[in-house]
């Protein structure tokens, strides 16, 4: 199993899509209210616990940004990075 999670930024809507080998198999969105830092770390949670997956089960987060909330971009790429380097440091 490969599982991805995308975090897409198009402000003000921020989503994130769960895949397992280019198939969707979970999606949460929401709008951004200057909260993305409260609620990024639990939505991802919440999308994994909803599938019966641990962060351990992804291979990779990326994301993707429409620039137009900088903030929030930056936010994203951060976790994304975070997680990525603590799944190759298994």
């Amino acid at each position: 199993m490969a599982f991805t999670l995308e975090i897409i930024i198009e402000h003000p809507r921020v989503e994130l899509v769960l895949r397992e080998n280019e198939e969707l198999t979970g999606r949460v969105s929401w709008d951004d209210q200057n909260n993305i830092s409260n609620k990024l770390l639990v939505e991802i949670d919440k999308l994994l616990k909803k599938n019966n997956l641990k962060v351990q089960d992804l291979k990779k987060v990326f994301t993707s940004s429409n620039q137009k909330s900088y903030t929030a971009s930056r936010i994203a790429r951060v976790t994304a990075k975070t997680i990525n380097f603590c799944l190759t440091e298994k």
